[in-house]
């Protein structure tokens, strides 16, 4: 399905746990603020989805947000303290 479409269905829709994989896909495109907007609305619904944090983490690093990046980082932290990737793309984000 073309990403314009899923990206208009989700702001008509924004409750699917499917919100990750649409943000993820908007960021490989280099559409970083509407991948932000996508995890943003989907951690509102969601607010315990370990990989939607991430996810707005990376989004926000390819923003030049790095204060809120790193915010999204420990939130996701606090859910899975030991995960291996979350940790070393929060060194990657205090680093930058």
């Amino acid at each position: 399905m073309d990403i314009e479409l899923r990206l208009k269905e989700f702001r008509l829709n924004p409750r699917t746990p499917k919100f990750v994989e649409l943000a993820n896909d908007l960021l490989e495109a280099g559409r970083a603020r509407d991948a932000v907007e996508v995890c943003s609305a989907g951690l509102q619904v969601f607010s315990d989805h370990f990989d939607g944090y991430v996810s707005l983490a990376r989004a926000l690093r390819h923003d030049g947000q790095l204060r809120e990046a790193q915010a999204a980082l420990l939130r996701a932290l606090r859910l899975e303290p030991d995960h291996g990737a979350a940790l070393k793309l929060l060194g990657q984000v205090l680093l930058a």
